[in-house]
């Protein structure tokens, strides 16, 4: 039997530079969309095209600064996987646990490291990949799912946690099938 182990996100500060430096430059081009059309657009099509210049303005501002403020967020409450002492693997994001498997269910684990993405990539055994559902991501996030899955082969994938973290989960695993032999 072994104690919970708990393994938290870690945020690089590369990613949290390269989201600052776009999250502003974005904000920026909205900023100076809504100057340019108060200043230089005329009182006539502004009445026509003014609400919509303002939604894209702030879409602009938003698409850009809220990535940078959930990976702040993410540092301060960090997401978890905790393997308990019963032998299962369970997800928490936000101080909630979203997922739930027994570690038997997994047959490889690795650590995928892209420019702005990286984690834990999990790929389950044949019988339980029905079985385990998909931990609950954003829209944004699936999109760049589906297109590293054909490229790395797996099928859970975990973000944000460091190449140590998805090391130690791999250990326990394999301890957990040898204990199983």
């Amino acid at each position: 039997m072994m104690d919970s182990i708990t393994i938290r996100t870690s945020i690089r500060p590369g990613l949290k530079r390269f989201l600052l430096i776009r999250g502003t430059l974005l904000a920026l081009i909205g900023v100076a969309l809504l100057i340019y059309s108060g200043v230089f657009i005329s009182v006539e099509t502004l009445t026509n095209w003014g609400a919509a210049i303002v939604l894209v303005s702030f879409l602009l501002m938003a698409w850009g600064l809220v990535p940078y403020k959930r990976i702040t967020k993410m540092e301060e409450n960090p997401n978890k996987l905790v393997i308990t002492e019963d032998e299962h693997l369970h997800y928490h994001r936000h101080g909630k646990d979203i997922l739930t498997f027994p570690l038997k269910a997994i047959k490889d684990v690795k650590f995928i490291g892209e420019k702005s993405l990286y984690g834990i990539a999990l790929e389950l055994e044949p019988d339980w990949k029905e079985k385990v559902p998909d931990p609950a991501l954003s829209v944004v996030m699936q999109m760049f799912l589906y297109s590293m899955k054909k490229r790395h082969q797996f099928d859970r994938f975990f973000p944000y946690f460091s190449e140590r973290g998805a090391e130690e989960v791999k250990e326990l695993v394999h301890l957990d099938a040898d204990n199983r032999r």
